[in-house]
């Protein structure tokens, strides 16, 4: 909180001596980055179903969990942080949930992983889950897209890649 209060401060006197001194917009496109950016951090699996020993690799035939973590590029906080998960790819069945992750507040800098449930914590479980295809090729890359919403109306698009092994 304290970043954001310190950024909304100088933004605003930057404005208003801008205004007062009728000067050019001080701030201009660099304004963009006080303002909170939310994108795509990493993943962990957090199980997988092999039958052979639980390997954490992902591959064909198998139920992945994965933890993803999102984080915030921007100089100021995001609030109340929401997810939805989908992807393109053909080889890929029962993603769930189908509908928004609630990451909740993620602060300026910083990493944020939920649950599908929304709770926070590094064991918590699996953000997302999914089988892959038994027809699934060796190597393919499944993209996993992010529609990223914050509170204020701003909205952030991510994508990452699994391989199948």
């Amino acid at each position: 909180m304290k970043k954001f209060c310190i950024a909304s401060l100088c933004i605003s006197l930057l404005l208003l001596l801008s205004c007062v001194l009728n000067l050019p917009d001080p701030i201009g496109e660099d304004m963009e980055k006080f303002m909170p950016h939310i994108k795509y951090a990493k993943h962990s699996i957090y199980f997988d179903s092999s039958q052979v020993s639980r390997d954490e690799v992902i591959s064909k035939g198998d139920t992945i969990g994965l933890q993803v973590w999102l984080k915030n590029i921007g100089l100021s906080g995001a609030d109340y942080v929401k997810a939805t998960f989908s992807t393109t790819s053909e080889y890929v069945e029962k993603l769930t949930p189908t509908t928004e992750v609630k990451y909740g507040n993620i602060p300026a800098e910083s990493f944020k992983m939920v649950s599908r449930d929304g709770y926070s914590s590094k064991q918590s479980g699996y953000t997302i889950q999914f089988v892959v295809s038994d027809t699934t090729p060796t190597d393919t890359q499944i993209p996993i897209c992010i529609d990223i919403a914050g509170a204020t109306d701003r909205t952030w698009k991510d994508t990452f890649n699994i391989t199948v092994f």
